[in-house]
């Protein structure tokens, strides 16, 4: 985005900040076997998340503690605090970070400013009971009925804002729901980006315009320098 303002000829630029978004597909990672090398340098409460999970909540938990590890430079449990609604964040540092993880992705976030990530699978369809969702979140007249019921634009329409909505409040460390009753408003006043990857939809929200960068994490490539 560019905004020009002209004066006596001069037309200065705007140029947005970055939110650097790392993912990480948890099906490259099936059927693999970590050794403890692979480890050193995730942090260990990722790595317990892992241990005390099943099947893909345990693979997501582990992505995320690599993703933080190798493309955060984020090594241990003490870089780290997470307040009670659960936002996270890192200690000595001159960036803020937000972590999501949902089907077959984990993703991670930095940004100079506050920012919230959310990420969802698309859904293979769009009904009514989506439209009651968007409703209930942003108000009947701001939801395009015809969009998010139409099969060939409602699952992509559905899961931006639904997951817009998400980062939102993940920006500000609150549930949805607590942030709903305070004041609908706050979701217009979010800039947001959405980004499709590998069958899911990546957002991010920040108080001020940003461009959304996602990078795929190689974890064949990973495991190869760990």
């Amino acid at each position: 985005m560019l905004l020009h303002l002209s004066s006596e000829g001069v037309t200065p630029s705007f140029k947005p900040q970055v939110v650097e978004c790392h993912a990480l597909d948890i099906r490259s990672m099936m059927g693999t076997d970590l050794a403890p090398h692979h480890l050193e340098g995730v942090p260990l409460r990722y790595c317990l998340l892992a241990d005390r999970r099943r099947g893909d909540d345990s693979l997501l938990a582990l992505a995320t503690g690599i993703l933080l590890s190798d493309c955060l430079g984020i090594h241990s449990d003490s870089d780290l605090i997470f307040d009670p609604a659960g936002k996270p964040y890192v200690l000595g540092r001159d960036f803020k970070i937000s972590i999501a993880h949902a089907g077959y992705l984990a993703v991670v976030a930095k940004c100079p400013e506050a920012v919230g990530i959310d990420v969802e699978p698309l859904p293979s369809y769009t009904d009514h009971s989506h439209l009651r969702v968007l409703e209930g979140i942003y108000g009947k007249a701001k939801v395009d009925r015809k969009v998010i019921l139409s099969a060939k634009t409602g699952p992509l329409a559905f899961t931006q804002m639904w997951t817009q909505a998400e980062a939102t409040c993940k920006r500000d460390g609150v549930d949805l729901k607590s942030g709903l009753a305070a004041n609908r408003e706050f979701l217009s006043s979010s800039c947001v980006e959405s980004q499709e990857c590998k069958g899911h939809v990546i957002s991010c929200a920040t108080e001020e315009p940003a461009q959304l960068e996602v990078s795929l994490l190689d974890f064949q490539d990973w495991m190869a320098r760990s």
